[in-house]
């Protein structure tokens, strides 16, 4: 069967070629040098070439509808049909079936591209829906309006027909972006979080927490302990810390407050003179290196005492 039908798509188009043969002649051909003669065969030829080209055009519009039958029998789509099925929903005919509520809204939360933690993601839909009480069929045909870039084209490559409940779209969603997934980490990490020296207090606490996000099992004594052994040994707040003595991490930040607070205020009163100071810091260190060592001279009283005798330096008597 499959044979004698790519038999016939060669013969139709080979008689599509042929029939456009005797056209491209006709266009082509060689032009009569008399002028009078060409004009006569022109006026004789009129008829019976609009009769051509009807004809022409009626054998092509049969030929295109026989090739478009054979395709189907082949099973094959054409262009347009290819593109209409691609950028098809791959919902089945239960989730379509379920209308939506009239008073249906887009959800405004973040969109998602892939970059994130699908996870949190999903959660964060999953919470709207149970909240409004839509429908699992609602939820799995609301849930693409949340995504951008590679998410939206990785639902648009979905198969049709290929998802039939909520359930199995967030599956094929996690499946596809696992790896953007935030890696949780160990309590002991948040020891190796340490204030650098030129940090102020906020950044380094900012820092800190943002990290915290993603520790499972947390344990409040062990937080303490990471926070008081990453602040700057030198800094005015360690010495508060050793004064204080915090117990809980409510007593962390509550001594904290105040230095963040002073720290704003002084970084806001010298960023606009910051540039001067850096170059009085530079001339002052290129100073220091410029000069030699100078012992340090001696006062007068100094040279006084070591002129004095000490006890038991004289001469001795039997």
């Amino acid at each position: 069967m499959g044979d004698k039908l790519t038999e016939k798509v060669q013969t139709l188009l080979k008689e599509n070629e042929e029939l456009r043969k005797p056209r491209q002649e006709r266009d082509g051909g060689v032009k009569s040098t008399d002028s009078e003669h060409a004009g006569s065969q022109n006026m004789q030829a009129g008829p019976n070439k609009d009769k051509k080209q009807k004809n022409i055009q009626d054998k092509l519009r049969n030929l295109k509808g026989k090739y478009e039958e054979i395709a189907r029998k082949l099973g094959t789509l054409s262009t347009m049909d290819q593109l209409h099925t691609s950028t098809g929903l791959p919902y089945m005919e239960e989730v379509m079936a379920v209308p939506i509520p009239p008073k249906f809204k887009v959800l405004a939360i973040e969109i998602y591209d892939g970059e994130r933690d699908p996870l949190k993601h999903l959660e964060t839909f999953r919470a709207h829906m149970t909240l409004h009480g839509f429908p699992g069929e609602v939820a799995c045909r609301a849930f693409p309006l949340t995504f951008k870039g590679p998410a939206c084209v990785w639902f648009i490559s979905l198969a049709p027909g290929s998802v039939d409940s909520f359930g199995e779209l967030t599956r094929l969603f996690l499946t596809q972006f696992m790896s953007s997934r935030r890696r949780w980490r160990l309590m002991t990490y948040l020891l190796t979080i340490k204030q650098a020296e030129d940090e102020s207090l906020k950044s380094y606490l900012s820092r800190f927490n943002k990290e915290c996000i993603a520790i499972v099992d947390q344990d409040e004594k062990i937080t303490l302990a990471a926070l008081l052994g990453g602040v700057w040994p030198r800094s005015q707040f360690m010495a508060e810390l050793a004064r204080r003595n915090p117990m809980t991490l409510r007593e962390f930040m509550d001594h904290a407050e105040p230095f963040i607070n002073v720290e704003y205020t002084f970084r806001a009163l010298t960023e606009p003179r910051r540039k001067e100071l850096e170059q009085v810091e530079k001339r002052t260190k290129v100073t220091n290196k410029a000069k030699p060592y100078e012992k340090p001279k001696k006062s007068s009283q100094e040279k006084r005492w070591e002129e004095v005798p000490t006890r038991g330096s004289g001469p001795r008597y039997d």
